[in-house]
């Protein structure tokens, strides 16, 4: 499946559009615990983790509408509540159609 932040495919274009798509993951700030003393790489592998997961999820979603691409995706952070990170993943799911 191509997951991608342009509004189109190189090659393709958009045959149907089913419906926008989330996928999303929640740390916990104590996984954050503890990097901060050479951390950066320990919190970059973590932020790419949940990252990982936002993408999986969001993948699983379109999927599951029959979609073969996910356009348009937009990266969002916020803390939803004290001591926790949510990263959410929002795009069209779309069936694409090769270019006439």
């Amino acid at each position: 499946m191509v997951i991608t932040t342009t509004a189109s495919v190189p090659g393709s274009e958009v045959g149907e559009v089913l419906g926008i798509v989330s996928g999303r993951a929640i740390v916990s700030e104590l996984a954050f615990t503890g990097v901060t003393k050479g951390g950066k790489e320990k919190m970059s592998i973590l932020w790419n983790d949940a990252l990982q997961e936002a993408n999986s999820s969001l993948e699983k979603r379109a999927a599951a509408l029959g979609a073969e691409a996910v356009i348009g995706v937009r990266q969002d952070c916020f803390v939803p509540f004290k001591s926790l990170v949510a990263i959410v993943l929002t795009g069209t799911a779309v069936k694409l159609a090769p270019l006439v």
